[in-house]
């Protein structure tokens, strides 16, 4: 029964994309919010949400000989802080289309960060003790696989996660008031 009134909102020569169907509303509802320019918070930035920041530091300090080769912060975190900026303020409207691309270029700028300057870093300071040249050649080689897999899955989580209107602190429009259910609405005339 719920596939049949599915079916009947999709169109029929496409899949019917279920992210797109839940996001739609969402938008609009964030978009009423932001009506009021005044409503909308400084910008802030946690890096990489989701832990990624925060996870990049505990393993760099479970590594020591690793950490002042690579630094305390991800290499790609340059990439989340410009992704929070376009998430910060959240267009709401022409928001779905503005999310995918801001989320798109979240994965392109992970992608395109520079893995030889990364590596040449790498290169140019000399092994710690104990670090042994095979094991500084592996981890160069996890480091050429890492970007991509860092990009997929970045992406593939923003997508379902940063939907507006989520009370999730890394949402589309974060820098906007709450705007989720059971939020007050903000006294505007109904669209």
């Amino acid at each position: 029964m719920v596939l049949a009134s599915f079916s009947i909102l999709a169109d029929q020569s496409q899949p019917f994309d279920v992210l797109n169907f839940i996001e739609q509303p969402l938008q609009k509802q964030l978009s009423r919010f932001q009506r009021n320019p005044d409503a909308l918070a400084s910008f802030s930035s946690d890096g990489c949400s989701g832990g990624l920041s925060a996870g990049w530091q505990v393993v760099s300090q479970a590594l020591s000989p690793i950490t002042d080769k690579l630094g305390a912060s991800p290499p790609w975190e340059h990439c989340c802080v410009a992704h929070d900026r376009l998430y910060w303020k959240g267009a709401g409207a022409d928001g779905v289309a503005m999310r995918l691309i801001a989320d798109q270029q979240l994965q392109a700028c992970v992608l395109a960060t520079d893995q030889q300057a990364l590596l040449q870093k790498l290169d140019d300071q000399q092994t710690e003790p104990g670090l042994v040249a095979e094991i500084d050649q592996q981890l160069q080689a996890q480091l050429r696989k890492l970007m991509p897999l860092v990009a997929e899955l970045m992406y593939q989580a923003v997508r379902p996660g940063g939907l507006p209107c989520s009370g999730l602190p890394w949402r589309w429009g974060y820098g906007w008031p709450q705007c989720g259910v059971g939020e007050l609405y903000p006294s505007f005339e109904k669209d």
